[in-house]
């Protein structure tokens, strides 16, 4: 009898343990060796050999009669990014396109694989220089990330998109999202930031080559707090600010804040020189000739 119950026990465990395998594999993930492969070698960058098995799995999806769904969907984006890393623009941007095509009629439009779909598309419009497909992109990229208020995505396609108006040379656009990026980094960082006093510093020099010096001595001024709050008065950085503000005065014939700009600027360098504290230390010699003793 003890035998009995002992083998009925084990066959329960053992139904038990396989019924639980079962139903915690993720339904829609299906398990495929071509894939294992794909994970593989796309992490030792081989991406010949990616190419391969990319090239297999579709094959086989089409066989199965699964050319229109997520799995495909998703073959398709591999392929895709396999021959962008192999240099084949055009057959990465056809597969990346027909890849959208399939998740925008089985996925939320504003799902995040969208939304990476836009910004692979963006950059390799980017690369092949054709601004209006990369502008689109980009553009269709940033609702999404809006959407589903990833703001570090939404603040990097705001600089891809001032960085693609600079190549333009669109001004207005240019500040737009320059001032953009920056009002969101105010929401995300504190006051005394770093990555806050850069933006500051990007708006002095926009406002720098369009002549409007005293905009762009405001926002230079708001970078240098942020600087000396962090790192104090003789932060290298302030350095070649201070010889920046002094060559922009200089051009538009402020001689008195000029001179002031490169003697501040000096004295932060020779401190600089004297000092071994690397976050003071800034030999790059750009006052080495200056007059101002």
């Amino acid at each position: 009898m003890n035998r009995l119950l002992t083998l009925l026990f084990t066959l329960f465990l053992c139904f038990t343990q396989s019924s639980f395998a079962q139903t915690t594999t993720p339904v829609h993930q299906k398990e495929n060796p071509l894939k294992d492969s794909i994970d593989k070698y796309s992490r030792l960058r081989k991406f010949n050999k990616v190419l391969t098995f990319t090239e297999k799995l579709m094959d086989e999806l089409h066989q199965s009669g699964d050319s229109v769904g997520i799995e495909m969907g998703q073959a398709l984006f591999m392929h895709g990014e396999t021959l962008y890393h192999l240099n084949q623009f055009e057959d990465a941007i056809s597969n990346l396109n027909n890849s959208k095509s399939i998740k925008l009629k089985l996925l939320d439009p504003n799902h995040p694989e969208i939304g990476n779909l836009y910004r692979r598309l963006s950059y390799i419009y980017f690369l092949t220089n054709r601004q209006k497909d990369e502008e689109s992109c980009l553009l269709n990229s940033l609702e999404i990330w809006k959407t589903n208020k990833n703001d570090s995505l939404i603040k990097k396609t705001y600089d891809e998109l001032r960085e693609l108006y600079i190549r333009q040379g669109n001004l207005p656009k240019e500040e737009f999202y320059l001032m953009a990026a920056l009002e969101l980094q105010k929401k995300r960082l504190g006051k005394s930031d770093l990555k806050l006093a850069g933006y500051y510093k990007l708006l002095g020099h926009f406002y720098n080559k369009t002549g409007k010096y005293l905009l762009a001595e405001q926002n230079y001024l708001e970078a240098e707090e942020i600087d000396k709050r962090v790192y104090g008065e003789f932060y290298h950085n302030l350095a070649a600010s201070y010889y920046q503000r002094g060559i922009m005065f200089s051009t538009h014939n402020q001689t008195q804040k000029s001179e002031d700009y490169f003697r501040r600027g000096l004295k932060v360098f020779r401190y600089g020189l004297s000092t071994k504290d690397p976050k003071v230390f800034y030999n790059n010699g750009k006052f080495a000739g200056s007059k101002i003793g």
